[in-house]
């Protein structure tokens, strides 16, 4: 556990960042959507490392011919998610600015980030390869719950934010979620 929980942090740090650019963009986000937020983090945070451990004791040599796509991958991901924010929040401008990014992120686009957000987690299951099966499922739960907890304070640390610059907001989101995706890749 004192090596699980702060593997966990540095984990959830991409779904934290994103957990932060979703309340930018919608600071009137209600909690239920906080909570699909967060869930949806943390459950691909607990899923991941499960799916790298079974790989590098299951097959190894499948996963080894994958691993250099997966940063171009999230990096995809997250750029395209971005640029839409931004040219929404850009739209809305235009239109007069009283029309807000206000429509929460589909399951699509959650389901997107949640993948994009836990490819690194992935990778961290791959180091499991020593432990046994409970211990790699308590080891992934850690981490979840970690992710969660951080995702959480992620939204409403950008609610906090996010009403004090509304105007610029969901630009800010977008920009932060493009950062997110060209730091994986790099």
């Amino acid at each position: 556990m004192i090596e699980i929980v702060p593997l966990g942090a540095a984990l959830a740090m991409d779904a934290f960042s994103v957990s932060v650019a979703h309340a930018l963009a919608r600071p009137e986000m209600r909690f239920q959507e906080r909570c699909d937020i967060a869930s949806c983090f943390s459950a691909f945070q607990f899923a991941m490392p499960l799916l790298g451990w079974l790989m590098v004791t299951r097959m190894l040599r499948l996963f080894a011919s994958l691993a250099p796509a997966i940063p171009w991958i999230a990096c995809a991901v997250l750029t395209v998610i971005g640029v839409g924010m931004i040219r929404d929040a850009v739209k809305a401008k235009r239109a007069g600015g009283e029309e807000q990014v206000t429509a929460p992120p589909g399951r699509r686009t959650l389901l997107l980030e949640g993948v994009a957000t836990s490819i690194d987690a992935l990778s961290a299951g791959l180091a499991f390869a020593d432990l046994s099966s409970g211990q790699a499922v308590l080891a992934s739960f850690t981490i979840a719950y970690v992710t969660a907890l951080l995702c959480m304070f992620g939204l409403f640390l950008g609610k906090f934010i996010g009403r004090r610059i509304a105007d610029r907001a969901p630009i800010l989101g977008g920009a932060i979620l493009i950062a997110i995706g060209l730091r994986m890749l790099l």
